[in-house]
């Protein structure tokens, strides 16, 4: 009886629409056989993984160290923040998708790039991989698109008097993200989950002591030991703490909650057998958007989670060779007629937003785009 998923099946059957992703895989593979390259990590993601781990380290101990003042110490707190987005961005998210190495074990190893920054990979895995990469936007089975009351982020949720103002408050909320995750999230799925993506009757009993404990050693290190060591009142440690996951949430939160929730995307509803009448790999292309596709910053500093339309449909591929991936895709959706969506980094911020306008003022989120809001 341990933990299933019930995949969404997805019935259409449309020639092109199939032949769309068996062209474009063809083309995946060969890109990586004529390169000669492997779709895992390459010297330099190891060279990146280790200066991630080296600042997570440095900025923790020059922050326990209490050799700086109240200021350099909030610096580095902030610094920390940032820095834990990184591990997740760059080791934990690969690593868990199984694309950082050709090994099991060593991704698994470094999927507890999470435990580090509070996060429980195992959690992850089933929130991201299993639940939300299965179905992206489909209503009442994607975990991604559930804010309860505070924000409505699919038309199945209910509309709010306050959602009106929800493109206004929804960045402050955003900062509470990770805190969310750490202390809520993760243990409501390993602990309570019943519901409909996630058949939970029994959670593997070793991971639930795994969770205990990453926890209960996430607050030591984060909260009692620097109580013990450092020449702060018990509320600016806590102060500090909460402000290192307010950096830490709201790059979080905007690197990935941008990349589903965006002008034009789609909520595919199910018929009444449960089924999405449309196929899986242009189900992802009509739910998910890129943005800075170009940007070798953006790549470096956030695990490629910025080209999101080609990790849906290539997961298991290293983020450091998703841009000429993209291209690939781009070319092969122009060839099929399929809608591939991209913009900048900035447009992509600009169309969430105005997305949340929208969820927030309309009950049909159908056809609203061509009004002027």
């Amino acid at each position: 009886n341990l933990m299933t998923t019930r995949r969404i099946k997805f019935i259409n059957q449309n020639t092109d629409q199939i032949s769309f992703y068996q062209v474009l895989n063809n083309r995946v593979n060969n890109h990586f056989i004529s390169k000669k390259l492997s779709p895992h990590a390459n010297n330099f993601v190891i060279f990146k993984i280790i200066i991630c781990l080296l600042l997570f380290f440095g900025l923790y101990s020059l922050i326990i160290s209490n050799q700086f003042s109240g200021f350099s110490t909030l610096i580095l707190v902030l610094l920390f923040g940032i820095a834990s987005t990184f591990l997740g961005f760059n080791i934990g998210h690969d690593a868990v998708h199984g694309a950082l190495f050709n090994s099991s074990r060593l991704n698994k190893l470094f999927g507890y790039a999470f435990e580090l920054i509070g996060m429980s990979s195992y959690a992850w895995y089933l929130k991201h991989n299993l639940v939300h990469h299965n179905n992206p936007n489909v209503r009442n089975a994607d975990f991604d698109i559930e804010a309860g009351p505070i924000l409505r982020l699919s038309p199945a949720d209910k509309l709010l008097p306050h959602h009106y103002y929800q493109h206004l408050y929804a960045p402050f909320t955003y900062m509470l993200f990770s805190l969310s995750l750490v202390f809520y999230d993760d243990i409501i799925v390993v602990f309570k989950t019943t519901r409909e993506s996630i058949d939970a009757k029994v959670h593997p009993a070793k991971q639930k002591h795994i969770l205990i404990i990453s926890k209960l050693l996430y607050v030591f290190f984060m909260l009692i030991l620097p109580l013990i060591l450092m020449d702060y009142h018990w509320w600016q440690i806590l102060l500090g703490f909460l402000l290192m996951h307010f950096s830490l949430s709201i790059i979080l939160a905007f690197v990935l909650i941008p990349a589903h929730i965006f002008e034009h995307t789609q909520y595919p509803i199910r018929n009444e057998t449960g089924k999405v009448n449309s196929n899986w790999a242009v189900h992802q292309m009509q739910t998910t958007i890129d943005y800075a596709v170009d940007s070798k910053l953006c790549n470096l500093l956030f695990g490629g989670l910025n080209i999101n339309v080609v990790h849906h449909l290539f997961p298991r591929i290293c983020h450091i060779h998703l841009i000429p991936i993209s291209k690939i895709v781009k070319q092969t959706a122009q060839e099929f007629g399929i809608p591939y969506h991209q913009t900048s980094m900035w447009g992509a911020m600009v169309s969430h937003l105005k997305t949340l306008k929208i969820l927030g003022r309309n009950k049909d989120f159908d056809n609203c785009f061509d009004k002027t809001i």
